[in-house]
């Protein structure tokens, strides 16, 4: 396995998980924090806690996805 792919997958699988364990969890302090950077790209929409909770399980199983995708191509590769 290319340490590149190694790489990769780790931070993508940490990424995906943090990111599903703000939606699952919902700390306050965090979901403020993902609340301002979604408000950011929805064009200064302030967007509620279960729009911000659902994009970020969505973007956490994306996350997921890729880092499987990264580790098999890696494995491919050997």
């Amino acid at each position: 396995m290319d340490t590149g792919y190694l790489i990769g997958g780790i931070v993508t699988l940490a990424a995906g998980l943090f990111s599903l364990g703000i939606g699952v969890f919902k700390p306050q302090g965090l979901l403020r924090i993902a609340k301002q950077k979604i408000k950011a790209f929805t064009f200064g929409r302030e967007p509620g806690d279960k729009a911000v909770v659902i994009t970020c399980i969505v973007a956490g199983a994306v996350l997921l996805i890729a880092a499987a995708v990264l580790f098999a191509v890696g494995a491919a590769n050997a």
